[in-house]
């Protein structure tokens, strides 16, 4: 297919194509083992491409050619190798909450050694953690905070407090075992 067949196709569905944009999709298309099919393929792509856009410009360009052609190369495998991440746990940084300070920390590799098969210690800093993270989740949540109301009516302010309190921990242990 010449530049000129590739104009042709492009005035036809109203589309006018630049020459450095043509001569790419000429290349394009004469590597392909059916030219037809690919070259409206690439017009339907930038076609709908700049409909869905806020650009309403009929002039198509080198970029919105190499954007259509980059579409029309993706296979299902690109798009699960997008979709899927694997993430070294011995390499990602470690973040501790440190409850006193209200603060997180950053462990960095000279700090910590990691191992595959911690010891108890380890399980039962990371129950600490978790516990420390879940309370403080809880303590913030609508349900368990004390209104203005309820703090300066008299009497019920340490039936309150208390039973907020024995509620707040019975969730966090609750939901630790459910974790576990």
């Amino acid at each position: 297919m010449s530049i000129r067949d590739v104009n042709k196709a492009f005035k036809m569905r109203g589309l006018s194509i630049q020459r450095d944009a043509a001569v790419a999709v000429t290349k394009e298309i004469s590597s392909s083992p059916n030219p037809t099919n690919t070259l409206s393929q690439i017009i339907d792509t930038t076609k709908a491409k700049i409909d869905s856009s806020f650009n309403k410009s009929l002039l198509v360009t080198m970029a919105m050619i190499e954007s259509a052609v980059a579409e029309q190369a993706t296979t299902t495998d690109d798009i699960t190798n997008e979709s899927l991440q694997l993430l070294d746990a011995f390499n990602t940084p470690r973040i501790s909450y440190e409850p006193m300070r209200k603060t997180f920390r950053l462990f960095t590799q000279s700090e910590e050694s990691r191992t595959l098969h911690a010891d108890a210690n380890s399980k039962v800093a990371m129950f600490r953690e978790r516990f420390n993270l879940v309370h403080q989740r809880v303590k913030r949540h609508s349900v368990f905070r004390t209104s203005l109301s309820m703090a300066t009516s008299s009497g019920t302010d340490e039936s309150v407090i208390k039973v907020s309190f024995s509620l707040c921990v019975f969730l966090v242990f609750h939901h630790i075992h459910i974790i576990c």
